[in-house]
């Protein structure tokens, strides 16, 4: 769904807890994009979707028509049915929405690297990269965290915000226009988080 109220923006799992936050503080009725990149990143980390992206064991598994052995079908239940307290549908997160996520990243690294080939380049000749985003809520997580980065609504009238990569470090940035000391419009760059070392979100 869209960044609207009640869409699930963060989530952490941990020790079979969900703990989550909606936007506007609503009761939950779906997932936004930076919430469903967040769930993939906490089902991996527990070990709930493996490296090929593949739905295992977990209390909060069941399968979707009845059939546990049929891992295609399975689904990871966020927000329970009686959790909603009848007033909306469970949600949950599927085995198809890992899949649909893993083409998102496929199709996104085949443009990476059609790019470089063009312009005759490999990932070692890079030494910065910017990304760009709209989900109208940044975030930068601590060490240890899962490395998931989001530079919030990236265009404004006279800003954008991005992530910036560069020498080992990511940095969330704001370039802006505005009137410089004699009044003349300039582009200025401002940190808004970090520099942090990249190595510190290595798992």
């Amino acid at each position: 769904m869209r960044a609207a109220n009640g869409a699930i923006e963060r989530l952490r799992l941990s020790d079979g807890h969900i703990e989550y936050q909606t936007i506007g503080g609503a009761p939950p009725v779906g997932l936004c994009g930076s919430g469903i990149l967040d769930v993939l990143a906490q089902l991996v980390v527990a070990g709930v979707v493996d490296a090929n992206g593949r739905m295992g064991e977990h209390p909060r598994v069941r399968a979707i028509d009845g059939d546990p052995s049929r891992h295609g079908t399975r689904e990871f239940v966020l927000v329970s049915e009686e959790e909603q307290r009848g007033e909306h549908p469970a949600i949950t997160f599927t085995q198809k929405d890992v899949r649909e996520l893993q083409l998102a990243k496929g199709a996104m690294r085949t443009g990476i690297e059609t790019l470089l080939a063009t312009s005759g380049l490999n990932a070692q000749d890079i030494d910065q990269v910017i990304i760009a985003g709209h989900t109208h809520r940044s975030w930068h997580p601590v060490a240890g965290d899962p490395p998931y980065f989001n530079d919030g609504s990236c265009v404004h009238p006279r800003w954008i915000t991005c992530i910036e990569i560069k020498e080992g470090t990511i940095t969330l940035v704001r370039w802006r226009i505005q009137p410089d000391s004699k009044g003349r419009l300039v582009i200025k760059r401002k940190e808004l988080k970090g520099p942090k070392d990249l190595k510190d979100f290595a798992n």
